[in-house]
């Protein structure tokens, strides 16, 4: 773990300048917020893509937070598309971590409220509903295969990422218990088609819990469309 002044040694189309902007762009962000000054620490990580970088890390400061950072390739250079910032609710029952829930799973399981756009997109979605298939079935089998190996799910109401192996883990442990965990109605979700890559962003929210946004990212290897992260970001 280096401060905020220490860049990744990365080759990718998204290092140097365009990394700096964002690694200092957080540490101002923390100077605003806490009206002092702040030497961060922090560990990030990139994925690359042909269109598409992918930024995520921890930062360590007044208060500890994960973000998500997603960065576009065009002609003239890379440019920010988006960020997420999330960190942990202090009233951690407002984000039950394992729902219960009786009853079939319509939405999004079987069927979703918009039509997708590019057949990229149609894939994509269809992948994810075998994932909240396989969730809502505790199918560890299912949900294996359609979830990238170094995927993370990062949670309002977690201090860490969960990896693909904590996922599959809590899918069986729910399956011994007998317990269900029904995925939350998707409703009106933002889609970004990047060709091996799509990036959905909707908002959910849990039977007596708040809302929040969940930002989904899906790549295509091979002939398959895996989820690579689900990144949760609560709503004040």
């Amino acid at each position: 773990m280096g401060n905020v002044h220490q860049l990744p040694d990365d080759d990718s189309r998204c290092a140097g300048k365009d990394v700096k902007y964002l690694s200092l762009s957080i540490r101002a962000r923390s100077r605003l917020a806490t009206k002092v000054y702040l030497t961060l620490r922090m560990q990030m990580r990139s994925r690359n893509f042909s269109r598409m970088t992918t930024w995520s890390g921890f930062v360590q400061a007044a208060s500890a937070f994960m973000f998500c950072a997603i960065w576009v390739h065009r002609e003239a250079g890379c440019a920010p598309c988006f960020t997420r910032k999330s960190s942990k609710w202090k009233n951690q029952s407002l984000f039950p971590s394992t729902p219960t829930a009786v009853g079939a799973c319509e939405n999004p399981c079987k069927s979703i409220p918009f039509a997708a756009e590019t057949q990229s997109e149609k894939e994509a979605i269809a992948s994810w509903q075998g994932v909240m298939r396989a969730m809502a079935n505790n199918d560890a089998d299912a949900y294996a295969s359609l979830i990238a190996d170094e995927f993370t799910a990062t949670d309002t109401h977690r201090d860490r990422p969960y990896t693909k192996s904590d996922r599959l883990a809590q899918i069986r442990k729910q399956k011994l218990a007998l317990a269900r965990s029904v995925p939350p109605e998707l409703t009106s979700p933002r889609r970004f088609d990047f060709g091996e890559t799509v990036m959905m962003i909707a908002r959910e929210q849990r039977p007596g819990a708040r809302s929040y946004f969940n930002t989904r990212m899906f790549v295509k290897r091979g002939s398959r469309w895996q989820m690579l992260f689900s990144f949760n970001t609560r709503i004040e």
